[in-house]
Parts: C-alpha cells; structure tokens; sequence
C-alpha cells in the first residue's frame, strides 16, 4: 500500500488505538523494535496509541535506552506490567523452567487481563497485540468474553504453534492448545510473511481468508542518519544479528576463501564484520581460519539505534539465515537492512527471506550453496567498487516497507470492523 494514501481515523474516541506486547523498549529483544516502529506508525497517521506492556524488570533481559525517546514521542499513555504474584526474583530463578511455559512473561496474564479491562477496551477502534511473546495472545482471549464485539487484530511476527525451531515438547503442546483459541476470538489474524499465513490457513480451516492479512515488518527512514554515508577505506561487508546452532557464519567464510584464492587482489580491500552474540566456536575452525588475519572482526550486542547507523555506513549488508530446506521466518533484521538503503546479499533457504531477496534484486544463496554465495559476494564487492552509492535495487519495492505503509494496513482493519 503506498504511503501516500493515508487513512484519517474516525472523529471521538475511535481515533484512540491500545496496542499491547511484553517487548517494548527499553527491553533489548528483536521484537522491541517491531512493536516500537508499529507504534509510531499509527501515530503518524493520527492515531492516539497508548501501550500496554512489560516492565523491564519484570524478567531477565537485557536492557537498552536508545528507542525510549523514540517511543515517549509516539504514545499517548505506556502501563508497564508487573505479575500480580511475585514469587521474589531468588525464587523465580530456582523456578525458572515452571514460570517459563510457554515463555517468560506468562506470570504477567492476570495482571494483563486488568489492565486492559481497566483501560476500557470499547473506548478504542481496537486493540492490537504483538507476538511473540505468544503469552500475550490468551490474555485477550479472556478480555473478548467481556467485549465479544472488540475488534481484536492478533498479529504474529514468528509462527506459533507452527515454529519449526521451538525445540521444547511442553511449549509446542502450550502453543498447540492456545493457538486455536486465538484464533477463533481475533477479529482479524496477521502475519508478517505470507508463507506462516500459508500454514494457519492450512492447519486451522476455520479461519476464514478474509479474517487474515499479511503485514510484513516496516522500517522507519527518521531512525537512520540523515547525514552521507561514510566512505570505508575497505568494502566492508557486515552482518548484525546472533548466530547460532543452523544460523552459522561458516558457509560466508568457505565462500569468501575460495573468492580470495581466486581474485587475490581483494585481500587487501574487504573488511568483514560480524556484529551480535556469536555461538563460542563458530570463529574458530578450518573455515575461518583461512582468511587473511585481520579480516573478520567481531563486535558483541550494541544498541539499536547503533545498529541502524552501523548498516547505513557499511558497503554490503549480509543476511544469514539457518541451514534448512525452507523457511517460513522473515526476521526484521531484513527491513531494518532496507531502512539502511545499503546493497544486501541474502544468504538464506527457501523462503519468506529469500522471495523478499529475490524481490528487491538481491544476489541470493542457500547456505549449502558455497559456489552461489561466492559469486554473490563478488558481483556485490565488484559493484562497490566501480561504484559506491549506485542504485542496488528495486527502490519502489524497498520503499513500500516504510513504516506508514504497514500501519495503514492495520488500520483500514480498524477502520472496517469485522468481516
């Protein structure tokens, strides 16, 4: 939907939105930046948004303040969540595994469930929840008893009960029994890639069409530098994101070594950084250790608003996604990339990742593909070369991500009511 076309919200109290998740800046996790930039969103298109969510101290997570300003500007009213028991934070950690089902914030339901009823939930167009954390989906479950008419959109940015990473058995039959629920009380059911809406639509015949869209993850150009980007006196190629388990760094470095002995002239001219948490051992090994000393570097977790200046001054952006057959999962870390306006190479499966790649006119691989990963890395490096700045992609393709768009969707929802 293009940005341009901006829905006006209706006049009174239906130009009021309540948005409730437990990841909300200033907690450090992928899904704080989502809910933030959904936020600001629909302020901008005129919306008043007040925030329902968890406190930073409510588990242990990391903290970081660089999207506090940012969300303070675009909220009307923020209620951060504490349990309504707490078994002391000693106490909780001996308990861990037993408050941790399906996820960390499953101790905040009941004081979720008061805080929207308090918040009179028919005051609003609606309320919209963010997932994961999943836990908050059954808390609105119990509030639609109360208000069966609430327009209630539940959007997912990772499959549910369909994830195929969740490694847990007790998790998996959680999600399995609260997933359905969800789904029969949402009004409408989103998704941010089409192929995890492909597989509830297949699971749950239920679930109608029309009660299900696709709302992909959303940049915001206003959190970027406005100033030019930075000239590196190397190509620098950077990846920000934790790698682990399938999620590996080891096919770039095969790829990269087999490039260099090939074209010895770029031994000089590429940095390479990898910016994240990084599994111990992966920098290790035959892989790495056959690029020339001094190439790869490694920076461990920086705040996000450092993150986005870091993808805006490097030359190449690298995806790096888990070594399966296909994928379902479109990690934001891909629009964050697109906000940056910097060339990307997606080495990535089948999938929702790749078909957006591929989409935008990235150079893509599957991670078992060290021949196509190589010659990715050397158009890209190339390109750079002749040209720092030039034109990369489909840029109408890579604009229709902003942040406007993907609240516009969210609320012509609001707007229609029920299907």
């Amino acid at each position: 939907m293009s940005s341009a076309a901006r829905p006006v919200p209706a006049a009174g109290t239906q130009s009021s939105v309540l948005v409730v998740g437990y990841a909300f800046p200033p907690i450090h996790v992928q899904m704080s930046p989502v809910m933030a930039r959904l936020v600001a969103g629909l302020h901008r298109l005129g919306y008043a948004v007040d925030v329902i969510c968890a406190d930073p101290g409510v588990w242990y997570l990391p903290r970081e303040n660089s999207l506090v300003d940012y969300v303070t500007a675009h909220c009307r009213r923020v209620q951060r969540l504490v349990p309504s028991r707490s078994l002391g934070r000693a106490l909780a950690h001996r308990v861990r595994r037993l408050r941790d089902l399906p996820d960390c914030m499953e101790q905040l339901q009941d004081s979720a469930v008061a805080a929207v009823l308090a918040a009179g939930p028919s005051s609003y167009a609606g309320v919209i929840t963010v997932s994961p954390f999943h836990s908050v989906n059954p808390v609105m479950v119990r509030v639609k008893r109360d208000y069966p008419d609430l327009t209630w959109i539940a959007h997912f940015c990772d499959p549910w009960a369909g994830n195929p990473l969740e490694p847990r058995w007790d998790v998996r039959r959680w999600n399995l029994w609260r997933e359905p629920q969800t789904l029969r009380a949402a009004t409408y059911v989103t998704h941010s890639s089409p192929q995890a809406l492909e597989m509830v639509l297949a699971a749950y015949p239920f679930l109608r069409p029309e009660r299900t869209r696709v709302i992909p993850h959303v940049f915001d150009a206003a959190l970027y530098p406005s100033r030019p980007k930075c000239h590196n006196a190397k190509v620098t190629l950077r990846s920000l994101g934790t790698l682990f388990g399938r999620r590996t760094p080891r096919p770039l470095f095969l790829a990269l070594a087999r490039l260099l002995e090939r074209r010895p002239d770029l031994r000089e001219r590429v940095q390479l950084e990898l910016i994240g948490l990084v599994e111990p051992g992966m920098l290790d090994g035959p892989a790495a250790e056959a690029l020339p000393p001094g190439m790869v570097r490694h920076r461990e977790t920086i705040p996000y608003g450092e993150s986005l200046a870091l993808m805006y001054d490097a030359d190449i952006l690298l995806v790096i996604e888990a070594d399966v057959v296909a994928t379902p999962f479109v990690p934001s870390k891909v629009t964050d990339y697109m906000g940056a306006n910097t060339p990307i190479i997606g080495i990535a499966p089948a999938g929702g990742c790749r078909e957006i790649l591929d989409r935008l006119g990235c150079p893509t691989a599957a991670p078992d593909d060290i021949v196509g990963i190589m010659a990715a890395l050397e158009v890209s490096i190339d390109a750079v070369l002749r040209n720092r700045g030039a034109a990369w992609c489909d840029d109408a393709f890579r604009r229709s991500f902003d942040l406007v768009s993907g609240a516009a969707v969210f609320a012509s929802l609001l707007r229609s009511g029920p299907p």
